[in-house]
């Protein structure tokens, strides 16, 4: 009896060994999966960010629809074309001269500019 008692015990632990080396390696497996979907839900926010919900403007979108260009080309190269009239900036004339006022009437005006007497103002009691 006692050979059986003692072979029915290690056949226990056995047992509890491998039950508990399941749970350990279970636990394992969890959570490497919970860390492989926090990478592919934080990859999938990456793809699915756009203009909208990021401070990408709506210029860089990478499905942003192309305007098409409709307009014919006719072989001209780009600029002015041969034959035409260009505009120019008129040139100050050499003969006009620039009136300047004398120091001392400039110097009378800067000076009567800050030297008025302040008014009072008169103050509105209701």
């Amino acid at each position: 009896m006692e050979k059986r008692a003692i072979r029915a015990e290690k056949q226990r632990d056995i047992a509890l060994e491998k039950v508990t080396s399941q749970r350990r390696e279970l636990y394992k497996v969890k959570t490497e999966l919970d860390d492989e979907k926090q990478k592919v839900q934080k990859l999938t926010a990456q793809i699915n960010r756009n203009y909208e919900n990021s401070s990408i403007p709506s210029s860089k979108s990478i499905a942003r629809k192309k305007i098409s260009n409709s307009r014919e080309k006719t072989g001209r190269k780009p600029g002015g074309q041969p034959g035409h009239r260009g505009t120019e900036r008129n040139s100050p004339r050499q003969g006009k001269s620039i009136f300047r006022h004398p120091k001392k009437y400039s110097m009378t005006l800067t000076l009567r500019k800050h030297r008025k007497p302040l008014q009072s103002r008169k103050s509105t009691s209701a």
